[in-house]
């Protein structure tokens, strides 16, 4: 099975199968968003390293249980000096940030519905891990090689085809 990115790349470029290809992925954030990205971190208290939390997709995938984010980012921030910041945009996104930030024991930081796409991809840049399920947030943490976090609660969404693409990674299906 490839990956849908490496899939994808080879239908529309009529790539044979045994050719190896060179898909590096490039991505970094604009000139000027990092000292954006810092002065957002500034005012909600984060200075040190943190964790990016994104629950939702767009659709493709279910959601894991907002029970079950915040039982694990409590977890995750008794265990480590990580803070965690909850990212998200659409309306069933922000619904879900705040049920999850109702629900942890620790204190998080919700950036539900205040980051514009290249703020978020500064975040992601910065970020020592990002956390979530097959969505875009992920696909841009991998291609500045930072690590995520997969979660896949669905057997029919395959991890391997449509989860994280040349990063370190794990994948956590259920």
């Amino acid at each position: 099975m490839l990956h849908e990115t490496e899939q994808s790349a080879r239908s529309v470029w009529g790539i044979k199968p045994e050719t190896v290809l060179d898909l590096t992925m490039n991505l970094a954030p604009g000139a000027g968003v990092l000292s954006e990205v810092q002065s957002l971190l500034d005012s909600n208290g984060i200075d040190g390293r943190y964790v990016i939390v994104h629950p939702r997709s767009g659709g493709g995938n279910r959601p894991w249980l907002t029970e079950k984010y915040s039982e694990f980012i409590d977890e995750l921030q008794t265990q480590t000096d990580l803070k965690v910041v909850l990212t998200g945009a659409g309306p069933k996104e922000i619904n879900t940030i705040s049920d999850i930030r109702d629900r942890c024991q620790t204190p998080v930081v919700d950036l539900g519905g205040k980051t514009p796409l290249r703020i978020l991809i500064g975040l992601i840049s910065r970020a020592a891990v990002v956390i979530g399920t097959d969505t875009g947030p992920t696909h841009i943490a991998a291609a500045m090689g930072v690590p995520v976090v997969s979660v896949s609660p669905t057997k029919f969404v395959k991890a391997l085809r449509w989860g994280p693409w040349q990063t370190r990674n794990r994948v956590v299906s259920f």
